[in-house]
């Protein structure tokens, strides 16, 4: 019998999990939910850097028909850091710092030391509950500074 695709996805996936059970570097499923949470908040945030870039360059030239252009290049060949520094010349409140303080965390979840992690981020002890809370609590600061920021920037300027 042939066996289907979502069959094979389900085996893949499963296939997957278990070698990250077995590595030295393993997560446990709570730490993963946390991997995948920092991660993806890392890269909504990183394309607010992005947009932000986009639209200053674009105020400044009047060039709008680049943007998607200019945002390629930002997203493949400007790392997060450099993209940092320039959002910090624009010196217009961006919160820059609690997007370093979400990249640390993004550092220290896509490199992840299971040792490491599973000690600091262990929910059964309370200072891994306090980690875990300070992690999440910075996620969604980050989001909300930088939305409020987006908010103040481009609907005062009715770009939105």
């Amino acid at each position: 019998m042939k066996k289907t695709i979502d069959k094979e996805i389900d085996e893949l996936i499963d296939e997957i999990d278990f070698q990250g059970d077995v590595h030295p570097a393993y997560l446990s499923t709570e730490l993963r939910t946390l991997q995948v949470r920092v991660i993806s908040a890392h890269a909504r945030l990183e394309n607010s850097l992005e947009t932000r870039i986009v639209y200053q360059f674009a105020k400044e030239n009047n060039f709008n028909a680049f943007q998607s252009s200019l945002s390629d290049i930002l997203s493949d060949y400007i790392s997060f850091r450099n993209k940092i520094e320039i959002v910090k010349e624009y010196n217009d409140n961006f919160p820059i710092e609690i997007l370093l303080k979400v990249n640390t965390y993004r550092n220290e979840f896509a490199h992840p030391d299971g040792t490491k992690l599973r000690k600091e981020y262990n929910r059964s002890t309370p200072s891994g509950k306090i980690n875990i809370r300070n992690l999440l609590r910075c996620l969604k600061l980050a989001n909300e500074k930088v939305d409020i920021y987006a908010e103040r920037i481009y609907l005062n300027n009715n770009l939105i």
